[in-house]
């Protein structure tokens, strides 16, 4: 509401990504995860179709000075850093693309500094684009070029295993003109699998089987110690790039969920007394409607 038309916190954003579906677009939260109130509501209503992960900087680093610009103190999910915060959603079944764009409002960081590439399917173009948005055929990156599957699957499938202990094939190669430390393959929220880089271009293959009790989700990201730095704290970043996630669907075995559950339901908590005593509405039927 800071320079919104009368300053109200309405209509609420919900109105505002359900309207954006029902009109056939794709849903994209930008610098993630802040601000991120409504957010978790959107996402568990399936009103969120991906978010920008690397816009903010560090993924890696809690960024105690955006925290403050946007005013989320107190919940506990506040104080994580945006990595795992986007793991945390993906740990609660929210299946949720990962996509990246500069953000660009100043004199840094450059243009294009974090970008989502995206499969597309047929010509490419704008709704071939956006419809591999929506399907999570993506990877985000700010130099390394990935690759990724898993029993062929590629991100954004779902891959329907038998419950119990299951061997996944899975392939994964990066390179990158700027060198990085290791490519990693991550299982609901858990390293599994790492491999380091050589040559010229920083070559990283894996290619195994990987066991795996649970269902859940498995992506795989590389990233190093060398920061690119763009000016401000919060926009430097490492040298890193992440797929999103394809999902495993294994009966009665999904992914453990107990901890972001809390987490999340933490932040849930304040969400009603901000929308009773803070937030500002032109009648009180709109209060009454948001608070329901």
């Amino acid at each position: 509401r800071e320079s919104g038309v009368g300053g109200y916190d309405w209509p609420l954003m919900f109105h505002a990504t359900g309207d954006a579906h029902a009109q056939g677009a794709v849903v994209t939260w930008a610098h993630w995860p802040f601000p991120s109130l409504v957010a978790l509501i959107l996402s568990a209503l399936g009103q969120i179709d991906s978010v920008d992960i690397l816009t903010t900087g560090n993924p890696f680093e809690h960024h105690s000075e955006l925290v403050g610009i946007y005013k989320m103190q107190g919940p506990m999910v506040y104080s994580k850093p945006p990595i795992e915060v986007y793991y945390h959603y993906l740990n609660c079944g929210f299946r949720i693309a990962a996509s990246s764009g500069s953000d660009k409002m100043a004199l840094n960081p450059p243009m294009g500094s974090a970008r989502a590439y995206v499969k597309t399917e047929g010509p490419l173009s704008y709704d071939s684009w956006v419809e591999g948005i929506r399907k999570g055929r993506t990877f985000i990156s700010n130099y390394p070029l990935i690759e990724f599957s898993v029993n062929g699957k590629e991100p954004g499938d779902t891959l329907s295993v038998e419950s119990g202990k299951v061997q996944l094939m899975v392939k994964a190669r990066a390179v990158s003109l700027e060198p990085y430390e290791v490519l990693e393959i991550i299982h609901n929220g858990e390293i599994v699998r790492k491999v380091k880089p050589s040559g010229k271009n920083s070559a990283a293959v894996l290619q195994e089987n990987i066991e795996v009790e649970r269902g859940g989700w498995i992506a795989a990201r590389v990233h190093g110690p060398k920061m690119l730095e763009y000016g401000r704290t919060w926009w430097k970043m490492p040298v890193f790039a992440h797929t999103s996630p394809i999902y495993i669907n294994m009966p009665g075995r999904p992914a453990p969920a107990a901890e972001s559950a809390r987490l999340f339901l933490d932040q849930l908590s304040y969400l009603q007394p901000w929308a009773e005593s803070e937030a500002h509405f032109p009648t009180p039927d709109n209060k009454k409607k948001a608070l329901s």
